[in-house]
């Protein structure tokens, strides 16, 4: 998910001597919004560009695939070479809806907020908690357990896509991230920095290993695309555990 502006920076590195190895999967979702100066870019414009073949003039695949069982991989594997209507048609017989999932990966971002309250809600019940103010999202209850995705770099110890997760409540809120550090935050913070992470947009989320059951939504969104099917099942550990809505 390079964005123009950003190939363009690096080719000047390049010119300069510098030397790149680069790590990808063209089958994942593109850039959002990705233009120059105004017009459109082709999703596939970097991949058949002479600039990739400059920085890559040797190619490797890896085909052992280390995150899930070997049936699924080879599955979502053939999702980009098929029609949309057929790929969905073949995940969701592979990949029945089982119910409520601990991941929910979306487009929609107003069933991400949907999903996000009704499961917040349910989980907070009997539970401690504080408020979260409304920010870019809707306010929430937040309770020690709370799974929570960070949405931008401003605040140095949240990044933009860390997990994150409350461990105590109290003298503001405790927080413990996916590496182990620890920091504690205020509730406006939470509001400015944070998100809830039940569920998750797919540009979000792809790059990563989801522990846990996955649900697949939005496929029958107009802006839904084999790229948001590939990167959906291949979240999760074991087909088993994916659900395409």
């Amino acid at each position: 998910m390079l964005r123009l502006a950003l190939l363009a920076s690096f080719e000047q590195l390049r010119l300069n001597g510098t030397y790149f190895c680069c790590f990808g999967d063209f089958a994942q979702i593109n850039p959002v919004s990705n233009s120059w100066r105004g017009a459109t870019i082709a999703p596939d414009a970097f991949e058949k560009s002479k600039l990739f073949k400059a920085w890559c003039p040797k190619v490797f695949t890896l085909t052992r695939c280390h995150r899930s069982d070997e049936d699924t991989f080879r599955f979502y594997c053939s999702l980009p070479s098929l029609p949309l209507e057929d790929a969905k048609r073949l995940a969701r017989e592979r990949f029945p809806a089982k119910g409520d999932c601990d991941w929910n990966i979306v487009i929609s971002h107003s069933r991400r907020h949907r999903i996000n309250r009704d499961r917040q809600k349910s989980f907070c019940e009997g539970k401690e908690t504080v408020s979260i103010p409304k920010y870019s999202d809707p306010a929430f209850k937040c309770c020690v357990g709370t799974r929570l995705l960070g949405s931008n770099n401003s605040y140095k110890a949240i990044h933009n896509g860390g997990l994150y997760h409350v461990t105590a409540l109290g003298e503001g809120i405790h927080l413990e991230d996916e590496h182990g550090v620890k920091f504690i935050v205020t509730a406006e913070q939470v509001a400015k920095h944070l998100r809830l992470s039940w569920a998750v947009t797919y540009p979000a989320i792809q790059g990563r290993t989801l522990q846990g059951t996955v649900g697949v939504w939005d496929a029958d969104s107009k802006h839904f695309s084999c790229k948001h099917l590939y990167v959906g099942v291949s979240r999760a550990t074991y087909g088993s555990k994916v659900s395409v809505y």
